[in-house]
C-alpha cells in the first residue's frame, strides 16, 4: 500500500513538473513573439508616417494640378473667344488644348496613386491594430510581466548630433525661471533673469530617451554655450499625462469643473467635455488638451521627480527659439502653401469642407481636429507639432510686471493648432485656468 501511495506521488510529481516546463515554454514562446510584434509595429509605426507623408505630398500635388487646370481652362476658353474673331488664334488654342491633355492625364494618374497609397495606408493601420489585439492576448493569458524586459528601454544618450542652421533673431524677453512650491496655487511664483535670445549662433541637437513611458527630449545647445535646453520633441499625449494622473491620482480642473472650450466653427463652452473627453475622438498619442496652467505645471512638478532634473514649462521667448519659425516662413517661400499640410496640421481644405469655410489653407490633410502626433515632418531640430496640431502654455505672463501667475489675466500661448492658418510666429493668450480642446503643452530641462 505505501509503495502504491509513493507512485502515485512520485506520478504526480512529474506531472505538476512537466506542466510546470510546459507552461514555461510557453512562456518563453510567448515572450518572443510579442517582441517579433512589437518590431513588428515599430516598423510599421514608420511605415505609416512615411505612407502617411507621401499620402500628404500627393495631396497637394493633386490640388496644385487643379489649379493649374482651373486656370488653363479660363486662358483656354478665352481664346476659343478670340478665335472667332481672328483665326490667327488657332494656334494658341491648339496649343491650350495640348496643355489641358497633359494636366488631365497627370491629374489622373495622381489620383490614381493617390488611391493606392489611402489603400495601403488602411493596410498598414489594418495590421497594426491586429497585432496590438494579440499583444493584449498575451497580456490577459501570461499577465503584463511578460513583456517587462520588452518594455524597458535603456537610456540613450548622444543618439544623433548634428549642425543647424542659425535661427532668426528674436527680440530679447525676460526670463522666467520658476520656483514652484507643491501645492498651493498662490505660491506659482516666477522670478525674472536677463534672457538674451540669440542671432547668429548655431545649433546641435540630441536625442535622449528616458523610456517609452516618459517624453523622448532633444537636447538642443548652441555652439557658443548660451542657449542650453532640453525639449520634449512632442507635446504631452493622453498617455504619458494619464501615467501622471494614474501615479498621484490627480484630476484635471477640466474634470473637476467638468467643463472645457471646445471649437465647432464657434467657440463654446462644454461641460460634457474634459481632458479625457475633448468633444473629437482621441487616441493615447495625441496631445493632453482640455488642461490648465496649473494642470501642466503638476505634470512637471511630477516628471521633475521621476527623471530625477528640474522640468518646466518653457518661456515664450525659449519657444520661440527652439520653434524657430523663420524655418517654416523659408519652406513656404520655396515649396509654396501646398506643402504646409506636410509640416503642421492646420485650418485646410477638411476644415473648409467641413464648414463651408474659404478662409483656409489650399492644402487637405483631412485632420479638422488636433490629431495624434507625429503625423507631421519635424523641424531640422528633430521636434514635431510646432506650427499647428495644438496650442502650448508657456511660463511667460504677458504683462511682464506679474510675477505671480495665479494673477496673471493673459498668459502667452504658443504656436497655433488645427483651428488656424498657418503662421510660424502665431501666440495668442489666455487665463492660468483656461482650457480648451486645442491647447497643450510640451516641457523642457536646462542642461
Amino acid at each position: 500500500m505505501f509503495s502504491s501511495r509513493l507512485s502515485k506521488l512520485i506520478c504526480f510529481s512529474i506531472f505538476l513538473l512537466l506542466d510546470s516546463l510546459s507552461t514555461a515554454s510557453a512562456a518563453k514562446s510567448a515572450q518572443q513573439d510579442v517582441a517579433e510584434l512589437r518590431s513588428q509595429n515599430n516598423q510599421l509605426n514608420e511605415q505609416l508616417f512615411n505612407t502617411r507623408s507621401t499620402l500628404i505630398a500627393l495631396q497637394a500635388e493633386v490640388i496644385k494640378v487643379r489649379i493649374e487646370l482651373k486656370n488653363l481652362d479660363s486662358e483656354y476658353d478665352l481664346a476659343r473667344e478670340l478665335v472667332e474673331v481672328d483665326s490667327d488664334y488657332i494656334d494658341i488654342v491648339n496649343d491650350l488644348k495640348n496643355q489641358k491633355d497633359k494636366l488631365e492625364t497627370l491629374l489622373s494618374v495622381k489620383s490614381r496613386l493617390l488611391v493606392k497609397k489611402e489603400t495601403e495606408l488602411n493596410t498598414i493601420a489594418t495590421q497594426i491594430g491586429q497585432n496590438e489585439k494579440q499583444l493584449e492576448v498575451y497580456a490577459v493569458r501570461y499577465g503584463t510581466d511578460i513583456g517587462a524586459d520588452i518594455n524597458a528601454t535603456p537610456m540613450l544618450a548622444q543618439e544623433s548630433s548634428h549642425e543647424l542652421a542659425p535661427p532668426q533673431s528674436l527680440a530679447p524677453e525676460p526670463r522666467i525661471k520658476q520656483n514652484i512650491q507643491q501645492h498651493s496655487r498662490s505660491e506659482v511664483v516666477v522670478t525674472k533673469e536677463t534672457d538674451n535670445i540669440l542671432a547668429n549662433s548655431r545649433f546641435s541637437a540630441t536625442k535622449y530617451s528616458f523610456g517609452e513611458q516618459f517624453p523622448t527630449f532633444i537636447e538642443i545647445t548652441s555652439i557658443d554655450q548660451q542657449f542650453r535646453l532640453g525639449v520634449s520633441d512632442t507635446e504631452i499625449t493622453v498617455e504619458q499625462f494619464q501615467l501622471f494622473q494614474s501615479e498621484t491620482r490627480y484630476r484635471s480642473e477640466s474634470q473637476r469643473s467638468g467643463g472645457c472650450n471646445i471649437f465647432n466653427y464657434e467657440t463654446k463652452r462644454s461641460k460634457q467635455a474634459n481632458s479625457e473627453s475633448p468633444g473629437y475622438r482621441q487616441t493615447n498619442t495625441h496631445p493632453i488638451v482640455c488642461v490648465s496652467l496649473f494642470d501642466a505645471i503638476k505634470y512637471t512638478q511630477w516628471l521633475s521627480k521621476k527623471l530625477n532634473r528640474n522640468v518646466r514649462l518653457p518661456t515664450r521667448s525659449e519657444w520661440f527659439t527652439f520653434a524657430t519659425p523663420h524655418e517654416m516662413i523659408a519652406l513656404e517661400k520655396q515649396n509654396g502653401m501646398t506643402d504646409n499640410c506636410l509640416h503642421a496640421n492646420i485650418r485646410d481644405q477638411a476644415f473648409a469642407n467641413k464648414f463651408s469655410d474659404d478662409s483656409t489653407e489650399i492644402c487637405n490633410d483631412r485632420s479638422i481636429y488636433p490629431e495624434p502626433v507625429k503625423m507631421k515632418l519635424p523641424s531640422s531640430l528633430g521636434l514635431y507639432n510646432l506650427y499647428g496640431n495644438a496650442r502650448e502654455w508657456t511660463m511667460s505672463c504677458w504683462d511682464d510686471a506679474i510675477k505671480n501667475l495665479w494673477v496673471c489675466p493673459a498668459v502667452h500661448i504658443a504656436g497655433g493648432s488645427a483651428y488656424y492658418k498657418l503662421n510660424p510666429a502665431k501666440e495668442t493668450r489666455g487665463g492660468p485656468d483656461g482650457v480648451s480642446n486645442d491647447v497643450s503643452f510640451r516641457v523642457v530641462y536646462e542642461l
